[in-house]
């Protein structure tokens, strides 16, 4: 076992310094006196940086503010240790370790601006001032007095002895001590101010005045300087009297070594000591009771950036045989506590870059029906009450899960100071599949909205559990990208999620839906491709007669005795429809019913790249040159020095790429403008960014800039490290590492405030301000997240995407088009009063 020992020098007292040294040198503890603290927390205030590597802080030479604490705790995650000691005593007296969790918070407070247990050897007591002693009851304040075996005896080249007549050492400290032998400095003996009925303890004074305006202690009391000293032989003889007893025959160098290990132990022991009742009692802190199930439990795990989580939590009983294509069951209660510190299975889909990426399945069927899991990150603290992020993962709605590396949500949590609910939920035609063959009467059954009905089930388990685990459940923000963004709007369109959900971020995607019968045109020719893959048909003519000959009850049979596998080889590609206007859990769906008013209005945040294109030019309109597999292998094996953008773009299309994913962006922030635009009318809170940070080395800032996604790193504060397989991978160098955290930083603070109050603003953060969405011309429109932060008040309007359209050759425009339609991209112009 070793360490790092990191010495700051002469800039101690700078913010800036220590926040650079923590973050570089990646350090776990530091010790120093409330004023060093101070001049930290400041900076990171300013800057909106974080201290993610910093887990424990040991304030001494001065009481703490708790105003000191409670920031360190509740916005970095750092636990504040007191300690007390001098240079006499050589130099700790005291530490107060870790609370265990379970311990009331009405204690809570009381305990830790004290500064704790004596080290090993050494011995309290307080007196009077005529050298009686003192009860220890917490309320009796008195000269504090110290022996041990490595306490002072006398001063350097002094033969006056520096004890008391019964061989105490007096500190010079006015303290209490409780009946848990619990120490409390409350001041110096000569600054306390003598008066005829009290005494004024100055320390006591300072911490308030800290509180309320920080300053340097020193400027309330004179600093003080130690002295070296020749440590009490006494008491050290009589400690290794009892080594020698213990051990007879041992030689003289032996004991002379396990004193010092006992005193270089000692500080361990205050500092690490605790850790086996700790951990116990952070154990049972992870323990929580599902209240929807009647107190069944489960076992969370302590998580990175020092947070907690519980993963594979269920949601819903698993959607297979009878209850596929139904909508959600409750799980069935456990009696045992449930391990919760592993994903449970993403759901049936074709291996891709989402979900559980691993090249050797791409385009492989993969998961499992038994997947509606959800997972919970919070920060290590006792705060409670804290706002909600319900994530809704992207993935065109055939792929993903709530446990891809870019969404786990520590990072999030302990920035944000927030609770992260992640959720798998049925995707492909597993989630959205509309037939009437299926209707049997129940209204959410017969819906085809299996997706949405899985989300607004987890959204109910969020509201009947969240609390358990220090979450607000009057305070959840869904939040989704792409596919992702697509179902937040359709949650904002269905009356049952209405009670469910406060504030919405939504992320590069548009609202959609599609007409029942739309829905069984596309569920027919799903039925008809199995039934020649099972052998009733021999083709999509003979496929049609069989079917219509059959009962719906034989229908319904064949489909659900069919293995996930081969519903998801026939899921419709590259758009599988979903929302159906079914009358109950979707009466109204897309863009149309959407700006008629047919929504639940809440604050809401509505971003996009700044080259949304390139990925659907790339993937859908076949710009891209390698296949999944090898694209996978150059995003994260190959040095990007040793690629071209034609390794990337196919050679021959690389002329056309440009127009065409520029068409292709312009069109989608066309679109989410023309929204504002009408949603303006109806409700306020409306805010629009543009992502546009492009900085991965090149080729790939050439070939994909601010890609479809970019953001989503950003968001969470995930940038996939060298064992973390994910695409985003490609964008991640050296060089740009410190502008990526920065702007994550920023784009985090904005999100925490959002989720808070509905306002991204919070006053007197150095942030600029991000304004509401105005129709009236002139006015500030979108905050532009990039290296440079800052709003902007262009309007996207359909003449820029009729002159893009119009340079593109006929070939170009039409595929262009047809992309457009798949995801219902709105080529109009908004029809609104500009006020």
């Amino acid at each position: 076992m070793g360490a790092k020992l990191v010495l700051p020098g002469a800039k101690m007292g700078c913010g800036e310094t220590l926040c650079t040294l923590i973050r570089e040198e990646q350090v776990n503890a530091a010790a120093g006196v409330p004023t060093v603290w101070l001049a930290l927390l400041q900076y990171l205030r300013e800057t909106g940086l974080d201290i993610p590597s910093l887990q424990r802080v040991i304030v001494g030479g001065a009481a703490c503010p708790w105003l000191i604490m409670q920031e360190f705790e509740e916005r970095h995650g750092v636990y504040t240790h007191h300690a007390w000691g001098m240079t006499e005593t050589s130099p700790v007296g005291t530490f107060n370790g870790r609370l265990p969790e379970s311990t009331p918070s009405s204690e809570q407070k009381k305990r830790r601006l004290k500064q704790g247990w004596a080290a090993f050897g050494v011995e309290m007591r307080i007196v009077d001032d005529h050298g009686q002693l003192l009860p220890h009851d917490g309320e009796s304040f008195g000269a504090l007095q110290v022996r041990g075996p490595w306490i002072c005896e006398r001063y350097f080249k002094s033969e006056v002895s520096a004890l008391t007549a019964d061989d105490w050492f007096d500190t010079g400290d006015v303290a209490t001590i409780d009946p848990d032998s619990y120490l409390g400095i409350t001041d110096r003996t000569k600054d306390v101010i003598k008066c005829p009925h009290r005494r004024v303890h100055i320390q006591s004074t300072s911490g308030h005045l800290t509180t309320c305006c920080p300053m340097p202690a020193s400027l309330l009391r004179e600093k003080h300087q130690a002295t070296f000293g020749i440590f009490c032989r006494r008491r050290e003889i009589e400690t290794r009297k009892r080594i020698m007893n213990t051990f007879p025959v041992a030689p003289q160098w032996m004991y002379r070594l396990t004193l010092r290990m006992i005193k270089a132990l000692t500080f361990i022991g205050l500092f690490y000591g605790n850790s086996q009742i700790v951990n116990a009692a952070d154990s049972q802190a992870l323990l929580r009771d599902i209240s929807s199930l009647g107190g069944a439990q489960v076992q969370g795990v302590a998580d990175e950036h020092n947070t907690q989580s519980w993963r594979g939590i269920p949601f819903a009983q698993a959607p297979t045989g009878n209850l596929r294509w139904r909508a959600p069951r409750d799980p069935v209660p456990w009696s045992d506590v449930r391990d919760a510190g592993q994903f449970g299975s993403l759901c049936p889909q074709l291996g891709s870059f989402f979900g559980d990426p691993d090249p050797g399945t791409f385009d492989q069927p993969i998961g499992s029906e038994d997947c509606l899991y959800l997972n919970i990150w919070r920060p290590k603290s006792s705060a409670d009450n804290l706002p909600v992020l319900f994530w809704i993962h992207g993935g065109s709605n055939r792929f993903g899960a709530g446990s891809e590396v870019l969404y786990h949500g520590a990072s999030f949590a302990q920035k944000a100071n927030a609770v992260v609910v992640t959720i798998n939920y049925r995707v492909g035609s597993l989630g959205w599949f509309y037939n009437s063959a299926l209707a049997e009467g129940n209204p959410k059954d017969d819906s085809g909205n299996f997706t949405t009905l899985d989300l607004i089930k987890g959204l109910e388990w969020v509201r009947d559990n969240i609390e358990e685990f220090g979450g607000n459940p009057n305070s959840v923000t869904i939040a989704g990208q792409s596919a992702g963004c697509i179902n937040a709007w359709g949650l904002l369109q269905s009356p049952l999620a209405d009670a469910l959900v406060d504030r919405m971020l939504c992320m590069s995607g548009l609202p959609n839906a599609y007409p029942k019968a739309l829905g069984q045109v596309q569920s027919n020719d799903v039925i008809d491709r199995l039934l020649i893959e099972n052998g009733y048909a021999v083709d999509k003519s003979s496929a049609v007669q069989f079917r219509l000959l059959q009962s719906d009850a034989w229908i319904r049979e064949f489909l659900r005795s069919l293995p996930a596998e081969a519903v998801v080889r026939h899921t419709p590609s590259p758009v599988v429809m979903g929302h159906f206007t079914d009358g109950h859990v979707i009466p109204w769906a897309g863009y149309a019913d959407l700006i008629a008013g047919g929504y639940h209005k809440v604050p809401m945040i509505l971003g996009t790249t700044g080259d949304e294109g390139t990925l659907f030019a790339g993937a859908l309109a076949g710009y891209l040159k390698p296949s999944l597999a090898e694209l996978w292998d150059m995003a994260i094996y190959q040095n990007p020095e040793n690629l071209t953008v034609t390794d990337i773009i196919e050679p021959d299309l690389y002329p056309t790429y440009y127009p065409v994913h520029r068409t292709l962006s312009l069109a989608v922030d066309l679109t989410i403008d023309n929204i504002c635009r009408y949603l303006r009318l109806m409700q306020g809170d409306i805010y629009r960014y543009n992502f546009e940070w492009d900085d991965a080395p090149p080729p790939w800032k050439e070939s994909f800039g601010a890609i479809h996604g970019m953001d989503l790193p950003f968001l969470f504060g995930n940038f996939p490290g060298p064992d973390q397989p994910d695409f985003m991978r490609y964008m991640i160098t050296a060089e740009n590492q410190a502008q990526r955290q920065q702007l994550s930083d920023k784009f985090i603070r904005y999100i925490a405030q959002f989720m808070r109050t509905g306002n991204p603003n919070k006053w007197f953060d150095g942030l600029p301000e991000w304004y509401d969405w105005s129709n009236f011309w002139i006015y500030q429109k979108r905050l532009i997240l990039d290296n440079n932060l800052h709003t902007n008040s262009h309007d996207f309007w359909l003449s820029e995407v009729n002159n893009a359209l119009n340079e593109l050759g006929q070939a170009e425009r039409q595929q262009a088009e047809s992309l457009m339609s798949h995801f219902q991209v709105q080529l109009e112009e908004a029809n609104v009063t500009y006020q």
